[in-house]
């Protein structure tokens, strides 16, 4: 069953071939690989096209004009030839074994989605591990599982393997950022289930100061806080309890101090947590936050919290 791995590609000069050379190394065969060149103002058109004529699995589209990560993604869905559909930054890497491992588990189940382990910083003494399933192998979750355990999150596009039905009517929103929280949950609601494992891994890099998460701005902050407001939003209409979408309502107070901090204004609903959510907070960062939350006006703890 053929993958298309979809990989835009933007001024990532120094990385462009280290991404590639880690597809091409995977043992499972049967894909297809996207180069997607956004107008890239370096030498990535030029080496996207020498890339491509090292292996016929290879194609290139050059956009004619620069559209954003959200554009670059649709344009690699629209031409899209495989039963599954992955993505891949064009400045990090896939572990090896990762499709392999991952889509023989896929293939063998009706779920429309698959969720793989994130190495952040690898090698790194910071190095970070998101791990869907800390056991051996694999378990099948349903959307309400993801979110009982906080999988919103992790909302990345690219640590999942997805059946190419799931975009029939999904696209990325072009011209916003941090488009993969305005898609990707709504995205795992469509699958219904998703297999997620301890198997493979993407590895993220940080070090890319020209990435988006990178480099902040007042409509990077925006777009972050009306992502999360929408998400906590559809979740609540869907049932799910206030204890369920704590976590990502911090999440969002958290986005509204960065936003308030860029200097924009309070667009959050004022809900004050309880002492139990306050008592089961993970972190004693975020127990204090919500202890100051439910103690506070609103308008006293945003002021205080952009100030700190």
């Amino acid at each position: 069953m053929k993958l298309s791995i979809i990989i835009p590609v933007y001024n990532v000069e120094q990385y462009l071939q280290e991404c590639v050379a880690s597809v091409l190394a995977q043992t499972y065969s049967d894909f297809e690989v996207i180069l997607v060149d956004d107008c890239s103002p370096d030498r990535c058109p030029q080496l996207c096209d020498e890339i491509a004529d090292t292996d016929n699995r290879i194609r290139v589209v050059h956009r004619p004009v620069n559209g954003g990560l959200s554009a670059a993604r649709n344009t690699g869905i629209d031409i899209a030839e495989g039963n599954f559909i992955t993505f891949l930054d064009s400045d990090d890497t896939v572990k090896p074994d990762t499709y392999a491992d991952n889509m023989q588990i896929l293939e063998k189940s009706d779920a429309m989605c698959l969720e793989f382990p994130v190495i952040k910083d690898t090698g790194n003494k910071k190095e970070e591990i998101y791990l869907p399933f800390s056991g051996n192998g694999y378990r099948i979750e349903t959307f309400h599982n993801w979110v009982e355990r906080d999988g919103f999150v992790h909302s990345y596009a690219w640590n999942k393997i997805y059946r190419r039905a799931l975009w029939k009517s999904r696209r990325f929103p072009e011209g916003k950022y941090f488009e993969d929280l305005a898609t990707i949950p709504y995205v795992i609601e469509d699958a219904g289930k998703i297999i997620v494992t301890s198997l493979g891994g993407y590895h993220y890099n940080t070090s890319n100061d020209k990435s988006i998460t990178q480099t902040p701005s007042f409509q990077k902050s925006q777009d972050l806080l009306e992502n999360t407001l929408r998400l906590y939003s559809f979740l609540r209409n869907k049932g799910f309890s206030k204890a369920d979408t704590y976590q990502l309502y911090m999440e969002a107070v958290d986005r509204q101090i960065d936003f308030m901090r860029a200097g924009g204004n309070i667009e959050i609903k004022h809900i004050r947590p309880s002492l139990s959510d306050i008592l089961n907070s993970k972190t004693a960062p975020r127990r204090i936050k919500a202890c100051a939350l439910s103690l506070l006006p609103q308008k006293w703890f945003y002021q205080l919290m952009k100030r700190i």
